[in-house]
Parts: structure tokens; sequence; C-alpha cells
């Protein structure tokens, strides 16, 4: 926090959101989430949905469910049409064991017509961008694919390395 202040009073440089978004980010990873809600509320400019959502991934680390409710709530009121605000919120509830919560949560988003969208991610190899959607099995080279992971997974399974869940 001390360079975050500096930077305002030694060098009179306004942090802008991307600075206090880092801030909420470092301070919630390092267990002080209401600090970092108070950051978030005393800033000079309204939050947007990137800092609420910000808040609320830290809110499933730490569990703090009254916290995530606020920074759902903030995302869904500037995004109402965002799914990941409700699948975050579910995911705290159910690691709360707030089963009624989660219920609840779901019959809203579905209330809204919103759902999940799949997972998606890509990765650059050789000057080649390869685009990955969770369920799509329609890259070329798919069965090569999953046969590689599968491989993967064997190897991990044989050196005892299984710290997560794994779906194939």
């Amino acid at each position: 926090m001390s360079y975050f202040h500096t930077m305002q009073k030694e060098h009179r440089l306004e942090p802008e959101i991307e600075h206090y978004s880092c801030m909420v980010d470092l301070l919630g990873r390092s267990g002080k989430t209401e600090e970092a809600l108070r950051l978030i509320e005393g800033m000079p400019f309204e939050a947007d949905a990137i800092i609420w959502r910000t808040l609320l991934s830290i809110c499933k680390m730490d569990g703090n469910v009254e916290i995530a409710e606020k920074a759902a709530s903030c995302i869904l009121q500037l995004e109402p049409d965002d799914s990941s605000a409700y699948i975050l919120l579910c995911n705290i509830y159910a690691d709360a064991g707030m089963w009624g919560k989660v219920s609840e949560a779901r019959k809203r988003m579905k209330a809204n017509r919103l759902k999940k969208e799949p997972g998606c991610s890509w990765i650059e190899i050789r000057d080649e961008v390869h685009r990955f959607v969770s369920g799509d099995q329609s890259h070329l080279r798919c069965d090569n694919i999953y046969e590689n992971l599968s491989l993967l997974v064997d190897e991990m399974k044989w050196t005892g390395d299984m710290s997560f869940e794994f779906h194939l």
C-alpha cells in the first residue's frame, strides 16, 4: 500500500482504475478482503464491473460470502446479462455449504435466461494460435490431443500428482 500512496503524495500521479484493480487483487491475495472493499468504496470514481469481479474472485479464495454478495450485486447492476457473477457466487455458496442460496441464485439465473458460457482457452505454438472450447471436439487434431492428454493424466497419476479435477 505504501507504493500506492507514494504514487499520489510524492509523485503527484492520480491512480486510475487499473491501479485500484491491482491493489484490490493484491489486498485480496494477502487476506485483506475487507480492506479491498474499503479501497473500492473510497475510489474517487465509480467502480466498474472488472474491479467488482476482481473482488468477487477474491471472495472465492477466502470464502467471504457477505462481500461476495455485495460484489455480485454491483456486477449485476452494471452488467445484468453477466452469467459469470452468478456462477462464481454459486461456487462461493457451495463452498460455504449454503445450498439454499445456490438454488436461489440458479433460479435467478434461469429467470433472467442466463446460461453459463463454456470455458475457452488459447495457446500459441510455432506462431499458430489454437483455440479450445470446453466440450468442443471440432479441432482438426482432436483425437491426437485427447490421446496425449490421457498419457499426461496417466503419468500424473503414476507420480501421485492429482491435485486438481480432470474431466476427459
